[in-house]
């Protein structure tokens, strides 16, 4: 299958890579085409406002497509959500930023992938 992603920043990159090992680089009869949407907010204030946990959130539209025909196969949505604190130390929060875009990102890939299974198993039968 091959993958077509659109607006790809730092978390759709791992994202990205996730899907490539679920679902390998070896080009199929199918094109799956995606539209991912990265929204980082905070929440849960100190005392001198500043905000002591984030929420990361990964939405993504899919499309997957008959490569030849372009004939819509099938399209849907996936979500994921990625709650970590927030320490003081600089490098403390892009350590937990980091840990919490891994995170969600094999968790959105994985319910990405379970879709897709799941359609080609139907389409199977």
């Amino acid at each position: 299958m091959k993958l077509r992603a659109l607006e790809i920043k730092k978390l759709g990159f791992i994202w990205y890579k996730e899907l490539e090992i679920g679902l390998g680089q070896t080009p199929g009869k199918d094109i799956l085409i995606l539209t991912p949407r990265i929204t980082v907010s905070g929440y849960g204030t100190s005392s001198d406002d500043v905000a002591t946990r984030y929420d990361t959130n990964l939405s993504v539209l899919y499309e997957l497509r008959d490569k030849n025909t372009d004939k819509l196969l099938s399209k849907g949505s996936v979500k994921g959500s990625s709650t970590f604190g927030a320490p003081i130390d600089p490098y403390g929060l892009i350590a937990a930023s980091n840990n919490a875009e891994q995170v969600i990102a094999k968790d959105v890939a994985d319910r990405l992938l379970f879709k897709i299974a799941a359609y080609y198993a139907k389409d199977n039968k």
